[in-house]
């Protein structure tokens, strides 16, 4: 099941949110910052395009938090390239854990330097995950959460326009 629901991601119930990052964890979540930043000890660098997995922290309603890196840094533009592989990593990181639901705001268009339109953002995630779901069960459902009713309504026509495809 695809939902699409205009919600604070911190407080979308879900065994995990997914957490846009940057190689070195900085902040493009500003909401998740501060509830995971104590659970976080980087010494290296994640690879562009992967995912981690870590504990919630507290003022999270999910217990998990899978870290998508789509940027070197806070300043770096995202590409779909990009957000495609760090989406598809989360994924399989959500499959590995056995995540029934997952929790993921749009991931590359959060409004910084260079980050995508939200309609191409949203294409690419419901592109990837009805890929994921034609060979994986987890996760069995995925929220996406949004900030306004105008993001979920083309969100939504996202969802219709890759069912349409897959039909």
């Amino acid at each position: 099941m695809i939902r699409v629901v205009v919600a604070d991601l911190a407080r979308c119930p879900a065994d995990a949110v997914v957490r846009p990052t940057c190689s070195r964890y900085d902040a493009l979540t500003p909401t998740l910052d501060a509830a995971v930043r104590t659970s976080l000890r980087v010494t290296e660098g994640l690879a562009l395009g992967a995912a981690v997995v870590t504990a919630g922290g507290a003022g999270l309603a999910a217990e998990f938090v899978i870290h998508a890196v789509i940027r070197q840094d806070p300043g770096a533009a995202p590409t779909a390239e990009l957000v495609a592989r760090a989406w598809r990593a989360a994924l399989q990181q959500a499959a590995g854990w056995q995540f029934a639901h997952v929790a993921a705001p749009p991931i590359g268009a959060d409004g910084g330097t260079g980050a995508l339109p939200l309609a191409d953002a949203a294409d690419i995630l419901v592109t990837v995950l009805g890929h994921h779901r034609a060979r994986s069960d987890f996760p069995a459902e995925v929220s996406f959460v949004v900030d306004t009713a105008d993001d979920r309504d083309l969100f939504e026509a996202a969802v219709r326009r890759a069912a349409a495809r897959d039909s």
